[in-house]
């Protein structure tokens, strides 16, 4: 039986919409870096759209639905994802409540989802499929200074 994504059924609806997945790469037991909120865990792993559903229902009414918004952003290493961060922290205004204050990492296992292809910044786009838990993996090992 094939692994269904976590969010399955809106990421129907966005294809049905028109959006486009983008190609997708399997995952071998793998080290990643994702940025996350020391203060308030409840949210560090939560796509876009479901973090905050105000962006997802004025993306449907503007017909602009992005898969990439129901992804998890990480990193393959703490140096790219060290130098996002600065790069962000300098053209974001209020990086930390909109990202995250600190780094974390943890190890991806082909039954956590598939990957996208790394942009030039080495972020790649993680899309969960149905039990991934990354809470339960990922530890904080890094904590930014405004």
């Amino acid at each position: 039986m094939p692994l269904r994504f976590k969010y399955q059924e809106l990421l129907d609806e966005m294809l049905a919409s028109g959006a486009k997945m983008p190609e997708l790469f399997d995952i071998s037991h793998e080290r990643a870096f994702r940025f996350v909120n020391s203060d308030d865990a409840s949210q560090n792993h939560l796509p876009g759209y479901v973090r905050n559903p105000r962006r997802l229902i004025q993306a449907r009414e503007n017909g602009k639905l992005e898969t990439t918004n129901i992804a998890l952003s990480c990193f393959p290493t703490a140096m790219s994802a060290e130098k996002f961060y600065k790069y962000l922290s300098r053209v974001m205004k209020h990086i930390d409540q909109k990202i995250g204050n600190a780094l974390s990492t943890g190890y991806l296992e082909k039954t956590d989802g598939a990957k996208t292809a790394e942009d030039e910044n080495h972020h790649y786009d993680l899309y969960e499929y149905e039990g991934c838990a990354l809470g339960s993996k990922f530890n904080i090992i890094k904590q930014f200074t405004p």
